[in-house]
């Protein structure tokens, strides 16, 4: 089935602890478009101004960032005419389910920092933290869509170290956005 593994090449390492790391292949940046970018050293006020005017267009998007790592997050993706699409989250008090997308759970050992890269394709959510990977599929399309745009939204955005965002051109042209 699709379930852990969807549209983009990966690479795989052994990670120091001897264990599996996962990222997407460096080549998925030739789908890059226009971003911006948000550093550590913005006031939440800032991060928040920056992050909940920047729009994810056409259900295409790539974000890079780090977050604090001994601290819950939630990052909602949410269709600007309301309702919802997509969450991640990291809670330390859920033993072996700390780091979840939408309802799929993994365990995430997170150090002093999270480093997440994440990649929306249409209904195709990848999700790489600290070197493991999450794959959702989204079965909710949005109002508006195949042209809706995602904002983000978080409770606190005291845990955000940085963040990159980019559209994304479209990996096929047989999709959900038909972009």
């Amino acid at each position: 089935g699709w379930a852990g593994l969807m549209a983009l090449p990966r690479v795989m390492t052994i990670g120091a602890d001897g264990g599996l790391k996962l990222d997407a292949a460096p080549v998925s940046k030739m789908l890059r478009g226009k971003g911006v970018e948000v550093g550590g050293a913005l006031s939440a006020a800032e991060k928040t101004k920056a992050l909940t005017s920047y729009r994810v267009r056409s259900l295409a998007g790539e974000v890079e960032a780090e977050f604090t790592g001994r601290q819950r997050f939630l990052l909602r993706l949410v269709p600007e005419q309301g309702g919802k699409f997509a969450q991640i989250s990291y809670d330390p008090a859920r033993t072996g389910r700390e780091f979840m997308v939408n309802d799929f759970a993994g365990k995430l050992d997170p150090g002093d920092r999270i480093k997440m890269h994440f990649l929306l394709d249409g209904s195709s959510l990848e999700v790489f933290a600290n070197g493991q990977a999450l794959t959702a599929r989204i079965y909710t399309v949005p109002a508006g869509a195949p042209e809706c745009t995602l904002k983000f939204e978080m409770d606190d955005w005291s845990a955000l170290r940085s963040l990159e965002a980019w559209e994304m051109r479209p990996i096929s042209t047989d999709r959900l956005t038909r972009a």
